[in-house]
């Protein structure tokens, strides 16, 4: 494709559902194998906006509820949304806008034990959390006032640590908090940055403990922003240490229609969610973005 047709080409993320039970399925995959994950992309009908960064809000037998980022071109910008899919079908059901800022949000970090959830607003400085009751989002509350990106918080031998990263290193520099509670006060780890890989610093969902071992879910960014996901064994955390080792890698069976990237995985009971990106050539949509959407956000917010 020559350099103009090019110019008609969009990038979109889109929400995967795959109906396995992740513990049952992390246990059968041994030291640099391959996790293996079958999904069923959302069918919606928001060609205005697209969906990344899926966070379980809860499940059942025939649904799915899912806090994701929904980016809207005509306002330019990341909210977040609670989306309901049929888990047999893979439907977009429902659709509730739950959390606009002035600033773009995204990865909606899920706390099922408190009913919050902490979105990544690294443009606005600092990271917060919210009280969500399912519908609406309210008593925000500032937890660490710095850009933080993709923060990502688990309780690990009775302290709770936060893996985060910041620009211009957002891709490869892990940063480690600590704090002693889970809304404390978190204090950077004394190894920051703890670690420097574009493979497996930054995070990509919620760390988990199987068999009492710790491992994070990790975004590789090699040759393309947030192209695929590893699994890493957090092999020492303290305080004043940090250790891991690679694990195992993820892949993705579908039918090819999000093929380009995958850089967020979390799970509940017997579903596990995904997101995937593709490039579409689209002159109208590409037309739309670019002249129309400008002029609606304008109107929108009296910008000049």
């Amino acid at each position: 494709m020559n350099s103009f047709l090019k110019k008609f080409v969009i990038g979109e993320w889109n929400l995967g559902i795959c109906n396995q039970d992740f513990h049952s399925e992390f246990r059968k995959v041994k030291k640099g194998g391959v996790l293996t994950l079958h999904a069923m992309w959302m069918k919606h009908h928001r060609s205005g906006s697209f969906f990344a960064d899926p966070f379980i809000y809860k499940v059942d037998a025939k649904k799915a509820v899912i806090l994701a980022e929904e980016f809207i071109f005509s306002r330019n910008k990341g909210i977040i949304s609670l989306c309901t899919i049929d888990r047999k079908s893979g439907k977009l059901i429902d659709r509730v806008e739950v959390l606009e800022e002035t600033c773009h949000l995204s990865y909606p970090f899920y706390d099922a034990k408190t009913g919050h959830f902490a979105p990544e607003s690294c443009r606005n400085g600092n990271w917060a959390t919210y009280k969500f009751d399912g519908k609406t989002a309210s008593d925000k509350q500032i937890i660490l006032n710095e850009p933080v990106i993709d923060c990502t918080p688990v309780e690990w031998k009775g302290r709770w640590y936060l893996f985060a990263v910041k620009q211009p290193r957002a891709l490869d520099q892990l940063l480690i908090y600590s704090a002693d509670s889970r809304y404390g006060t978190y204090k950077p780890h004394p190894m920051n940055p703890a670690k420097d890989s574009i493979r497996t610093s930054r995070c990509g969902g919620k760390c988990f403990i199987v068999d009492g071992e710790l491992y994070r879910a990790v975004q590789d960014s090699t040759h393309l922003y947030g192209e695929c996901m590893h699994i890493t064994h957090v092999t020492e955390l303290t305080e004043t240490t940090f250790a891991e080792e690679d694990w195992c890698d993820i892949r993705i069976e579908h039918n090819g229609k999000y093929p380009l990237g995958f850089h967020t995985i979390n799970f509940q009971e017997d579903v596990i969610i995904v997101d995937g990106f593709r490039e579409r050539f689209s002159p109208l949509q590409t037309i739309y973005n670019i002249k129309v959407s400008p002029l609606i956000n304008r109107f929108r917010y009296g910008k000049h």
